[in-house]
């Protein structure tokens, strides 16, 4: 692989340009022509580092609320417990960590400056709404 001395972007070593900015590798840049900040696409998004906080900021939420879901059915029932409140309390907490963990890993996902932090910001944004959606029907069922 041959980095580009210009944006940064690493190409195949059988090329002999940049296919990002057509600078040729073996030619020499000066200081003024290297850009200060990532280079930017056609939809506005910083070119960024490729990472993995974006999905994991989508899927490890639904799979704490799953384990919170399995660990209310497996939660043994008592009789004082009419309205099976003790489910659905843990049901909540899990929802709690769930959107705790994505606004986090989605703030590393944009500090990072990853290509999808976008991606990131709108699923933890859904969360975050789909909790106040529940929490709102829960308290005024």
């Amino acid at each position: 692989m041959k980095k580009c001395p210009k944006c940064g972007e690493e190409s195949d070593a059988q090329f002999d340009s940049c296919w990002r900015c057509q600078t040729r590798f073996n030619e020499d840049i000066s200081d003024d022509e290297i850009p200060d900040e990532m280079p930017v696409d056609a939809l506005g998004a910083s070119a960024g580092k490729s990472g993995s906080c974006w999905l994991a900021s989508l899927l490890i939420p639904i799979a704490v609320v799953l384990l919170g879901v399995l660990i209310a059915v497996g939660i043994p029932r008592n009789e004082h417990d009419w309205f099976g409140i003790v489910p659905l309390v843990t049901i909540a907490l899990f929802l709690v960590v769930s959107v705790v963990v994505s606004l986090v890993l989605a703030g590393i996902s944009i500090s990072r400056g990853e290509k999808r932090a976008l991606f990131a910001a709108i699923g933890s944004a859904f969360y975050l709404g789909a909790f106040g959606i529940v929490t709102y029907l829960s308290l005024n069922g």
